[in-house]
């Protein structure tokens, strides 16, 4: 059970779930810890949800091109079925 701050992944990973957060922490490693990307995710789109302020953009990433993204905590990502 963790006490500190968490991001959360949903979507096309093995382990969708919350996991503990690491300051420096980019996309690809969540998408690491998440065991990696399903065999059904589209590579080329996620979404981004920062905090828990449900008014705030959501950012839309190519895991191409922004894998290095740094998140913070209570980030949220959606990887979507391709």
């Amino acid at each position: 059970c963790s006490t500190g701050p968490t991001v959360t992944i949903f979507g096309q990973v093995m382990r969708q779930g919350k996991y503990d957060f690491k300051p420096g922490m980019t996309v690809k490693d969540l998408i690491d810890q998440a065991g990696g990307l399903s065999a059904r995710a589209n590579k080329a789109k996620a979404e981004l949800s920062r905090g828990h302020d449900s008014s705030s953009p959501k950012l839309l990433l190519d895991l191409t091109q922004d894998s290095a993204k740094q998140l913070k905590a209570d980030d949220t990502l959606t990887v979507p079925s391709s």
